[in-house]
């Protein structure tokens, strides 16, 4: 049982697709502090909810759950209102778990806004996804922050873990396990954050390139100028990741890519 004053917060979305085309919401459910918006129909038919959080951010002992069914056919994008701040936890952790699971042509597009770490904070995130099928469709970004950078805090952190499990059926196709302690790791280091304050991923499941599609993004990656590269993924995948001195860049281009893969893909 958690401990009085910690938030125990759950999502819980799921969608269906109608004889029309138009995607359902079949059932929403979120405690405090979470808080969706309405939502908004998507031109193809999908639909968009805006993530909010009533609080500051997250605190210590905390634990957050999401859950996301999106049924044959439905489409969803999730997009947030503000950067997700993880405060200090001197003696405490706090937890996220997120499942999701993405059926037959559906499509779940997730663009949460960047995670700060803030000095003497301990996260601990695992995030499962299911692709039922390999027409299932997913676009996923991930960015964060070395810490309060503006502030000159940079690794200050406890700990931040984020597993990230992608599967195809019952297959594994790709996992990122992110576990940073600046206690143990030099982060600024070479094979880390490289001098870098934000590290940013994309992951881009179940939509067709070919080669031609390829060089398009690869063009919008070198014009932005960051240090920044696209790589293929067993099942079919794409991992676009980048390294960067702040998050806007990285929002930039992420948001630059999800156009092109959408018009690439009606």
């Amino acid at each position: 049982m958690l401990s009085q004053g910690y938030t125990h917060a759950k999502l819980e979305i799921s969608t269906v697709c109608a004889e029309s085309g138009l995607t359902i919401p079949e059932r929403v459910y979120y405690s405090a502090p979470f808080k969706l918006t309405n939502f908004f129909r998507l031109p193809n038919g999908g639909i968009e909810y805006i993530l909010m959080n009533a609080s500051a951010g997250i605190m210590a002992g905390d634990n957050y759950q999401i859950d996301l069914q999106l049924a044959k056919g439905s489409q969803l994008l999730i997009s947030a209102q503000s950067f997700e701040k993880i405060h200090a936890m001197p003696a405490d952790t706090a937890k996220r778990k997120v499942n999701i699971q993405i059926a037959e042509n559906a499509s779940l597009i997730y663009i949460p806004l960047p995670t700060i770490p803030f000095q003497d904070s301990a996260f601990v995130s695992a995030t499962e996804i299911q692709l039922l099928s390999v027409s299932s469709r997913l676009i996923y970004s991930d960015i964060i922050s070395s810490g309060r950078t503006l502030r000159n805090e940079r690794f200050a952190f406890t700990q931040y873990h984020n597993l990230l499990s992608v599967y195809l059926g019952d297959k594994i196709v790709y996992r990122d396990n992110c576990y940073l302690v600046p206690t143990e790791q030099n982060l600024a280091s070479c094979g880390m954050f490289e001098g870098y304050s934000h590290l940013g991923n994309l992951i881009i499941y179940g939509y067709l390139f070919d080669s031609a599609d390829l060089a398009v993004i690869q063009e919008i990656i070198n014009e932005s100028g960051l240090d920044c590269g696209i790589s293929a993924l067993t099942g079919g995948g794409h991992l676009v990741r980048v390294l960067s001195h702040g998050a806007e860049p990285i929002t930039e281009l992420f948001n630059s890519i999800k156009k092109i893969i959408l018009s690439l893909n009606k």
